[in-house]
């Protein structure tokens, strides 16, 4: 079957970046993944205050536990205020899901939805693997900057190659035979990758199985 590699763009419930957040008290609530941790950044409305404010996280959306805490009054009536948490250790491999709660003024909704992928090992995490219809070939692109994704068979037979400037090649084996470029004709069951940077420098490779 033919490959097509499509790239997700962000989106509030499920992303690197997430912002997407309903609360009366705020101008805004943000948070992307930086490195090994999850950074929040949120502004409270000018004219408006709250009796200190509580950060929460969760993994599965629905039992959230405190991870830190301003004490204090949040806001001023005078000027919109900014305030930031860094979470050190999100849970790894998870949707981590975050909340605010905002002294007796109750939490911000929908919970912010940031997924944490932990690459460190080889540089990559893939999974399914193998690939049935779908897998998800996640990398460090901390910069957002491009990369290439160059796939071979075991001959050494090279395929299309792919960019993105996200942090996810989404593969995609799909049945319509229009997707088949015409000088492919069947894909191999084990197929190796290798993702280069914008200097053409190797920074994963490995290898994947199609069912």
């Amino acid at each position: 079957m033919p490959l097509k590699v499509i790239f997700l763009g962000f989106i509030c419930s499920l992303a690197i970046n997430a912002d997407c957040q309903s609360h009366y008290l705020l101008d805004n609530f943000k948070a992307y993944k930086e490195s090994n941790r999850v950074v929040l950044n949120w502004t409270v409305k000018k004219g408006n205050t709250c009796s200190g404010t509580g950060i929460l996280r969760s993994t599965d959306n629905i039992n959230f536990e405190v991870i830190g805490e301003i004490s204090g009054i949040c806001g001023s009536q005078e000027t919109a205020k900014s305030y930031s948490f860094i979470d050190e250790n999100p849970v790894k491999n998870k949707i981590n899901y975050y909340v605010l709660e905002l002294g007796f003024s109750g939490k911000t909704e929908p919970s912010l939805a940031i997924k944490y992928l932990d690459v460190s090992t080889n540089g990559y995490l893939l999974y399914p693997n193998p690939i049935d219809d779908i897998g998800y070939l996640y990398f460090n692109n901390v910069n957002n900057s491009k990369h290439t994704l160059r796939i071979n068979d075991a001959s050494g037979k090279y395929y299309p190659t792919y960019t993105t400037n996200s942090d996810v090649f989404t593969l995609i084996f799909p049945t319509n035979p229009d997707y088949l470029p015409s000088h492919i004709i069947y894909w191999q069951s084990l197929l190796v990758f290798t993702i280069l940077n914008e200097s053409g420098e190797i920074v994963a490779s490995g290898k994947f199985i199609k069912k």
